[in-house]
């Protein structure tokens, strides 16, 4: 015989149902990996516009979202040889190897890429002394190669033998800084200040990768304790990391606070285990399958959204309270009446409020559609949770009730309609005089930068690492197209000339990469120098 429409077996069967739905998306979503992001650019809605302009900012973001920089102070009074330097860069290089925070690719006067192209790239110093003394320079590729002193990139016999490279790379790194790992590099300033450059293998925002970048840089700072280090860093992963923790503190916080309110009225309210422990895991079911849910839809879910669905989510908890609450209408009660007796009103509840949130899924801002997802899905799974599993968890009979608790209700709820007259014409201007004293003082802010701020220390450490660092990302940029490659660094370089005649600092590719003909001009050269002649009977 089929369960009646009102009938607890009924909605029982209708939340089995939707629990093993949402269980095969949960099993999808853990496959699959979590994403939690913590960005509060990816809340508002992507600007469209030029499709190369697009990729470069793209391209731009991707390597801000990657870049880390610190500033190692050490102790004034300590001085260092180069070996103990070496040393120390070293040490740091495993710190950040062994935690799996920086990738294989340093951030910092990288140009690996160009070892293979030695014999075509000469740097202007290089160009002017090779015709005049290529003997000199041969000399000093021999130092170079079995010198006593360590460098970042050792020369490469297979590929380039007279240190080219080295010496190619030279021209853009910036004065006063000297490469001591790929990683770590010695400023040439008081008091001693290594400088450490890396891209990590996570994007900023990457909320399961954060805590690993802060237990790196507070293992670098306890390994060089004896010298008095200090360790200041600067990035967008470092605030990310930062806020993530800071996120993760206020919820805990404020989460066991309304954990400890809510327990403590249930239990007086109710003075007994068993409902308290309905109405927590109800809530806990709504707030785990909205995160479910909302991660199967935008296969990401946003701390904020995390932060503000739970909170929406909370209403749901009256759902439950009506319905315990409704135990005490009559002797008699059983859980099929008082199903009956609250659907109406807990149906109406949800309906209105979630038909409310889904209002926000047509804003043109990606967070208030994830928002919307998370607080209606959660809302309509608290109900239904209410509706076929709170008949079964929770109480069968009527229970006493809290008699002193109501007594004083019953006094309030008489007591209220005496205030009438002037005495309650004087409590509602009282009251309508101090709403409108409030909205005078009300100031409106917009800007975006008060959904997520920083501490004051770390904003002064990220200004003091900025001040050493020569690696300054630009935020504008000019996007230069041409038909190939030729034209278009012919393009770019006399755009750049054009830039620099106005006192405009610029740089581009065609700087780092010559066109096809300086390169065969510099090969030419090279060949000329070293190939067709003997050193010593150049002229």
């Amino acid at each position: 015989m089929a369960p009646e429409l009102n009938s607890p077996k009924y909605y029982f069967f209708v939340w089995l149902g939707a629990a093993l739905l949402v269980c095969g998306l949960a099993w999808q979503t853990f496959s699959q990996g979590i994403n939690i992001r913590a960005d509060m650019l990816a809340l508002f809605p992507d600007v469209q516009q030029h499709p190369g302009s697009q990729a470069a900012v793209d391209s731009q973001a991707e390597a801000l979202e990657r870049l880390v920089v610190m500033a190692i102070n050490f102790d004034r009074q300590l001085q260092f040889s180069n070996e103990e330097l070496f040393n120390i860069a070293n040490r740091i290089e495993d710190t950040l190897t062994n935690s799996g925070v920086a990738s294989a690719t340093p951030s910092l006067v990288s140009f690996a890429g160009l070892r293979e192209h030695a014999y075509r790239l000469l740097s202007p110093s290089q160009r002017a002394a090779i015709p005049a003394d290529p003997a000199a320079e041969l000399e000093k590729a021999r130092r170079a190669l079995f010198g006593l002193a360590q460098v970042a990139e050792p020369i490469d016999l297979a590929t380039d033998p007279l240190g080219l490279h080295a010496g190619y790379v030279a021209q853009f790194t910036p004065a006063g800084i000297q490469p001591l790992t790929s990683h770590v590099f010695l400023l040439e300033i008081e008091p001693t200040t290594l400088l450490v450059s890396l891209n990590t293998d996570a994007v900023a925002f990457d909320m399961q990768r954060s805590s690993v970048l802060l237990a790196a840089m507070d293992e670098i700072e306890a390994n060089l304790t004896d010298f008095g280090a200090r360790v200041r860093a600067s990035g967008l992963p470092v605030f990310a990391a930062h806020g993530a923790e800071s996120a993760r503190g206020e919820i805990s916080l404020f989460g066991t606070l309304s954990i400890v309110g809510v327990l403590a009225v249930l239990l007086a309210t109710f003075r007994a285990l068993r409902p308290m422990l309905s109405v927590f895991l109800l809530l806990g079911l709504a707030v785990g399958c909205a995160f479910v849910i909302t991660h199967t839809v935008f296969a990401e879910v946003h701390l904020i959204t995390l932060v503000f669905g739970v909170s929406l989510i909370g209403i749901s908890v009256d759902y439950s309270f009506h319905y315990l609450c409704d135990m005490w209408r009559e002797s008699g009660w059983r859980p099929a009446s008082g199903l009956k007796s609250v659907m109406p009103g807990i149906s109406l509840a949800m309906a209105t409020s979630a038909l409310a949130f889904l209002t926000f899924f047509f804003a043109p801002f990606p967070g208030l559609k994830q928002m919307a997802v998370f607080s209606a899905s959660g809302l309509v799974i608290a109900w239904l949770s209410v509706m076929g599993l709170l008949p079964w968890l929770g109480p069968q009979a009527a229970n006493a009730a809290p008699t002193r608790g109501l007594s004083a209700m019953d006094w309030w709820l008489v007591k209220w309609p005496l205030v009438r007259g002037p005495a309650g014409f004087a409590l509602l201007a009282l009251l309508v005089a101090g709403g409108l004293w409030g909205i005078t003082r009300l100031a409106v802010n917009d800007h975006i930068s008060m959904l997520q701020t920083a501490p004051d220390e770390l904003l002064r450490d990220d200004a003091y690492v900025r001040s050493l660092s020569p690696e300054q990302r630009a935020s504008q940029f000019y996007l230069v197209e041409a038909a190939d490659e030729e034209k278009l660094m012919a393009v770019e370089t006399s755009f750049i000339s054009l830039l620099q005649s106005q006192g405009v600092e610029a740089t581009g590719l065609s700087q780092v990469y010559p066109d096809a003909h300086q390169q065969q001009a510099d090969h030419v050269l090279l060949e000329a120098a070293y190939f067709a002649a003997a050193p010593g009977e150049s002229s």
